[in-house]
């Protein structure tokens, strides 16, 4: 899920619920049940500040992985 040697920080992420309807019918085509979107804050290689966001199913199936410079939380 995260790029190689990516570091999270402590109280870094949170989990929200996911409103738009249409997303989510999308998501239980995938697989049904409940799905959160993630943010997870850390740092890259580099030592650069990046957030991580993806969508995250009841089992931990993970969708739409995407690195984002700076972080979220």
């Amino acid at each position: 899920v995260y790029p190689k040697e990516f570091e999270a920080v402590k109280n870094g992420t949170t989990k929200n619920t996911i409103k738009n309807k249409e997303l989510l019918d999308k998501l239980r085509e995938i697989e049904s049940g409940k799905w959160t979107k993630v943010y997870k804050d850390g740092y890259n290689s580099s030592g650069n500040k990046i957030s991580i966001h993806y969508f995250q199913s009841q089992s931990g199936k993970v969708f739409n992985v995407k690195v984002k410079p700076g972080w979220s939380n």
